[in-house]
């Protein structure tokens, strides 16, 4: 039989403290509430906070937030106490902790923009590429806004590989795709990302106009 979840449940020791350590320093909404319990919702997920008597176990809260440091010093001012100051680990993410009053460890993280990598993220590729296809690509990737870069990356692969009908993949399919996967209105923003690599756009005004 499957089951849905449907709330995490958190005990804590004083009910008013924790709703606003919550509400006012992670942004979760009430839903419910109860004499001795109250939900709070963020993102589709449910956090019942029922009061109870210590000791109890512990959890870890995974929260992300655009600005771990700015999170971890509102809900320090709300009574959390914080374990250790926004910080880089392996997977590629940004990280604080802290604690709540009943010992519950907060994790607030956000992924690490691609800026801030220390190397640039691989093409995802399926066919073989010749190697100055894919520098060329990632040249050309560089200059789209970070917001969609990953977006355009995915888009600009696979419409190179389409158009290379089986490979390998050359310069010419990987400009063609960075262009043909762009949307229609955007794409006279890329004719300076283009003129940096020596490509004349008008040799690819078909790809424009497609």
């Amino acid at each position: 039989m499957r089951c849905g979840l449907t709330h995490l449940e958190l005990p804590i020791t004083c009910l008013a403290r924790s709703r606003r350590l919550y509400e006012r320093g992670a942004g979760f909404e009430p839903v419910a509430e109860s004499l001795d319990s109250v939900d709070l919702e963020a993102g589709g997920i449910v956090l019942r906070l029922r009061r109870g008597s210590a000791p109890f176990p512990t959890v870890t809260l995974r929260l992300q937030t655009i600005d771990p440091g700015r999170a971890l010093s509102t809900l320090s001012s709300l009574g959390a106490e914080p374990i250790r100051e926004p910080h880089r680990v392996a997977d590629q993410e940004l990280r604080a902790c802290a604690e709540d009053p009943d010992g519950h460890r907060l994790v607030l993280w956000r992924r690490l923009r691609e800026s801030e990598l220390d190397r640039p993220v691989d093409l995802p590729t399926v066919l073989t590429w010749r190697r100055d296809a894919e520098t060329l690509l990632v040249s050309l990737l560089s200059k789209a806004p970070e917001t969609w870069r990953d977006l355009a990356r995915e888009g600009s692969v696979a419409e190179a590989e389409h158009l290379a009908a089986g490979g390998p993949v050359v310069q010419a399919h990987a400009i063609r795709g960075f262009i043909r996967s762009s949307p229609r209105f955007y794409r006279h923003h890329l004719v300076p990302a283009l003129a940096d690599q020596g490509i004349r756009p008008e040799d690819y005004s078909d790809d424009f106009s497609c």
